[in-house]
């Protein structure tokens, strides 16, 4: 009877725990809506951004979009042409 009874706790507290992240994460997502909203209402809110260009696979038969910083192509493999890197060069004394 015992050995019941702490199971049953164990799992209510696991439930209550759950419950009360679950609780959080909807408060913060429903005042994060909010601030938004009223911020673009009252002409606050931040100036949206140009999404990264894709870089273009170069083979002819894939010319898949890849991220910017990709090194490989995530349709076929190949390895992207590295854009030129600028080098910051200090002078050593």
């Amino acid at each position: 009877m015992g050995e019941f009874v702490v199971t049953m706790f164990l799992v209510l507290a696991v439930v209550a725990v759950t419950a009360v992240v679950f609780g959080g994460w909807l408060v913060v997502g429903v005042l994060r809506v909010a601030w938004r909203s009223a911020a673009a209402l009252f002409g606050f809110a931040s100036p949206q951004r140009d999404p990264m260009l894709p870089h273009i696979c170069s083979r002819p038969t894939c010319r898949g979009p890849n991220p910017s910083y990709a090194r490989f192509c995530r349709r076929c493999g190949s390895p992207l042409d590295s854009p030129t890197r600028q080098v910051r060069r200090a002078a050593a004394w």
